[in-house]
């Protein structure tokens, strides 16, 4: 329910929020033993491909913090394309180490 109103509200966010959004619907709920639920599902992966295809505007404008959340991700879901990993991602990771 919260995804489909954040979904609606997509161009409204800024860059931090959205990576805030993936970290925030990617962590795992813990039963009372420490295991994941496997049945919870936080958020279709609708939800995830739409931020995702809004990324590379908000890229330049996130922290290297954000970017690496995202990065995290990004892969454990395998979203993303190769335009976005290296033009985008790779490259503000590359301008902040050098």
């Amino acid at each position: 329910m919260c995804q489909r109103n954040i979904l609606r509200l997509l161009h409204k966010y800024k860059g931090r929020d959205l990576a805030f959004f993936m970290d925030l619907f990617n962590k795992e709920i813990l039963d009372e033993n420490g295991e994941p639920f496997m049945f919870m599902q936080k958020a279709p992966a609708e939800f995830f491909e739409r931020i995702t295809g809004l990324l590379p505007m908000h890229i330049a404008f996130m922290s290297n913090e954000q970017v690496l959340k995202t990065l995290d991700v990004l892969v454990k879901k395998d979203l993303g394309s190769e335009r976005l990993f290296l033009h985008y991602i790779f490259m503000r990771i590359e301008r902040s180490v050098l």
